[in-house]
C-alpha cells in the first residue's frame, strides 16, 4: 500500500476501508463493546483522537442494515475473531452526534428536537419493510419536531422499543461527543438548564430503557456522578486514566512503526521525527501519539514537503473552557505551567480529579487541581501516575508538557491567562526585601495550604527537600523574582538565588525540612549554613539578603537576620 491516500476528515469507517486509505486497524474495541451486554460504557479522549471513526466503525459491524453490504473486515483483527461474530449485522444500531446540540439555554430544545427527528426518519427509511403500522406509527410521532417534555425525553428509548419489536433483539445505542454542549456553556445558569435537561434525556435513553443492549459514548471528560454519570446508570468509564480500552483510541509506537513500514516511510529520521512533534500521550498504561497529525504529516510527506513536522492540532476543544480555567488561576499555578515550557523537564506533582461537575468550573474556577486535569484531559498535558498518595488516599500524579506540537498552544493558552492574573501573594517579594520574617512565613503557609501532599513531605529527606524548594522557587517567580535553584556559592551551593537589579538587594535562601512537627531547630540550622559556608557575607546592607527556612509538612518557621518567626499564623 505504498501509494495509499492518506485521510483527513475522513469519519466513515467504510469510506476508510474501500477509498483506499492507510488505516491503522482499531477493531478489536468491538470485543468491548460484545462483552458489555446491559452496559453503558464512557470513551472519554481528547478531540482528533479517533472517537468518531470508531463509532463509525462499531455502527458498520453490528447495524443489522449493513449485512448484506460489503464485507468492511476481512483481514482486520475482528474479522477472525470467532467470538465476536455472532455478534456481527445482529442489532439494530441507533446513533446520535450530540455536537449538534446547541449550548444556550434558547435553542437546546429545538436542536435536541432536531437530531431525534432526524434518527426517527432514518429507521422510518432503512426499516420500512419490517416495522408494523404500530411501530411506523410511533415514528412518525417521535419525527414531530414540536415534540417536547416527557416525550422527548423518552423518544430515543421508545425508538429501541420499536426496534426491538420488529427485530428481537435489543438495540445498541452510540452517542458522539456527549459533552460537547458544556464546552461552550457560557455562565453557571446555563449549566444549571443544560444539566438538567440532559440528564433528564439520558437517563430515559440509557437508564430505564429496559430495550437497550449496549450504550457506546464518547466525550472529552466523565462528568461527576452529581453531574452526568448518574444518567447513564453506572457506567463502564474508560477515561485517560483506565487500562480498559486504552489503545482503542490513537496510535500506539508498534502501530505508528507499521504504518511506516506499510506505506514506505520507514526512512531514517522519520520515525524520530514524528515521535519528537506527536508522541507524548498517556492513556492507561499505554504511550500514544496524535493520530490526526501523524496523518497529516505523512500526507504532507507523500505531497513532497520538505518540511512535513507542523502543527495540524492545537489542543484545541471547541470552547472557552480552557482558557476560562486558566484566567481563574493565581499567579503561583500559572508559574507553575509557565515552569512546564520554560524549565524543559518540569513537573507538577498534584491530585487529579477524574470525575468533574461542571459548576466546578464556575464555583471553583481558581483551583489548580481542576484546571489541571481538565488540561491532561483536553490533551494540553500529560499525566504519569506516581503510584504515591496523599493522607487522604489521592494518588498523586505528575503533569508535564505533551510534545513539540501541542507547545505553542499551551504557552499562548498560559501567556494569555497571566496577563489578567494575579499573583496571590502581592507583597512577599516586599517581605523577603524587608527581611519580615512573620510575614514570610504568613505568606509561605498560604502557599503550602493550597498543595497536595503524600506522606513523603513530613519527611526530612532529600525528595522532600527539593518538592519544597520547586514549590517556593515557582512562588517566588511568580512574584517577579529570577529565583533559580542550587547556585554555587561561597564553600557550596545555596537553595535558592534571586540575583539584585540596579539598587535592589540579592537574595539567598536555604531551606531545611524537619522530622518533628516543630521546626524552628531546621530554621536556625539553615541560618548557620548561610553563615558558615559563606553563601552571602553581607546581610541586609544593600547586597544580600539572608532567608532561612525550616519546614515541615505545611508548617514554616523563618529565620533573617532581623528577625526569627515561629510556626503558626500571627
Amino acid at each position: 500500500m505504498a501509494g495509499g491516500r492518506y485521510p483527513d476528515g475522513v469519519f466513515d469507517y467504510k469510506a476508510l476501508v474501500t477509498g483506499g486509505y492507510h488505516f491503522v486497524d482499531k477493531t478489536m474495541m468491538v470485543k468491548d463493546i460484545c462483552d458489555a451486554d446491559g452496559s453503558v460504557l464512557l470513551y472519554t479522549r481528547p478531540r482528533r483522537f479517533g472517537k468518531s471513526i470508531n463509532l463509525s466503525m462499531l455502527d458498520y459491524y453490528f447495524n443489522i442494515d449493513f449485512k448484506d453490504g460489503p464485507d468492511l473486515f476481512e483481514g482486520t483483527m475482528v474479522g477472525s475473531c470467532e467470538e465476536c461474530e455472532r455478534h456481527r449485522n445482529a442489532y439494530q444500531v441507533i446513533r446520535m452526534d450530540f455536537s449538534s446540540l446547541s449550548s444556550s439555554p434558547d435553542t437546546f430544545e429545538n436542536s435536541l428536537r432536531s437530531m431525534v427527528s432526524r434518527v426517527s426518519r432514518d429507521i422510518r427509511l432503512n426499516r420500512s419493510k419490517s416495522l408494523d403500522e404500530d411501530g411506523m406509527e410511533a415514528l412518525e410521532r417521535y419525527s414531530d419536531k414540536g415534540l417536547e417534555g416527557p416525550e422527548l425525553d423518552c423518544s430515543i428509548a421508545g425508538m429501541c422499543g420499536v426496534l426491538e419489536r420488529a427485530c428481537g433483539n435489543r438495540a445498541i445505542v452510540l452517542v458522539d461527543e456527549y459533552d460537547h454542549c458544556f464546552q461552550d456553556m457560557r455562565s453557571e445558569d446555563d449549566h444549571d438548564y443544560l444539566i438538567e435537561r440532559m440528564r433528564a434525556f439520558m437517563e430515559q435513553t440509557f437508564k430505564v430503557n429496559r430495550h437497550l443492549r449496549t450504550g457506546v459514548v464518547t466525550g472529552i471528560m466523565p462528568l461527576a456522578k452529581a453531574g452526568m454519570l448518574s444518567s447513564f446508570n453506572n457506567p463502564v468509564v474508560c477515561d485517560i486514566f483506565s487500562t480498559r480500552g486504552q489503545d482503542s483510541f490513537g496510535f500506539t509506537e508498534d502501530e505508528v512503526e507499521g504504518l511506516l513500514s506499510r506505506s514506505g516511510n520507514d526512512l531514517p529520521g522519520v520515525m524520530e521525527e514524528i515521535r519528537e512533534w506527536y508522541d507524548g500521550y498517556r492513556f492507561g498504561d499505554v504511550e500514544a501519539y496524535n493520530p490526526c497529525s501523524v496523518m497529516k504529516y505523512l500526507d504532507s510527506r507523500s505531497r513532497g514537503d520538505s518540511n512535513p513536522a507542523r502543527k495540524y492540532w492545537d489542543g484545541s476543544t471547541g470552547g472557552g473552557l480552557s482558557p476560562r480555567l486558566i484566567s481563574g488561576l493565581d499567579g503561583i499555578a500559572l508559574q507553575e505551567l509557565k515552569d512546564l515550557y520554560e524549565r524543559p523537564g518540569s513537573k507538577i506533582r498534584t491530585v487529579l480529579e477524574r470525575f468533574v461537575s461542571y459548576p466546578d468550573l464556575f464555583l471553583r474556577d481558581s483551583d489548580p487541581g481542576l484546571a489541571y486535569s481538565y488540561l491532561a484531559m483536553a490533551g494540553y498535558l500529560r499525566a504519569d501516575p506516581t503510584g504515591e498518595f496523599t493522607g487522604d488516599e489521592d494518588e498523586l500524579y505528575d503533569v508535564g508538557m505533551v510534545n513539540r506540537e501541542i507547545a505553542p498552544a499551551f504557552k499562548s493558552l498560559v501567556a494569555r491567562a497571566s496577563e489578567r492574573g494575579k499573583a496571590v501573594i502581592l507583597h512577599l517579594k516586599e517581605h523577603i526585601m524587608s527581611g519580615d520574617a512573620d510575614a514570610i512565613r504568613d505568606d509561605l503557609q498560604f502557599v503550602l495550604a493550597g498543595h497536595a501532599m503524600d506522606r513523603g513531605w513530613s519527611d526530612c529527606g532529600r525528595d522532600a527537600h527539593d518538592r519544597y524548594k520547586n514549590v517556593i522557587s515557582a512562588t517566588l517567580r511568580a512574584c517577579g523574582m529570577e529565583a533559580s535553584e542550587e547556585i554555587p556559592k561561597g564553600f557550596g551551593a545555596c537553595d535558592i538565588y534571586i540575583p539584585g537589579k540596579g539598587r535592589e538587594a540579592s537574595v539567598v535562601m536555604e531551606i531545611k525540612t524537619s522530622s518533628v512537627s516543630v521546626p524552628e531547630t531546621s530554621a536556625d540550622v539553615a541560618y548557620r549554613q548561610i553563615v558558615d559556608k559563606g553563601y552571602a557575607s553581607e546581610p541586609l546592607d544593600g547586597g544580600t539578603v539572608w532567608v532561612a527556612l525550616g519546614i515541615n509538612g505545611k508548617k514554616v518557621s523563618v529565620m533573617t537576620p532581623r528577625g526569627f518567626s515561629k510556626t503558626g499564623v500571627r
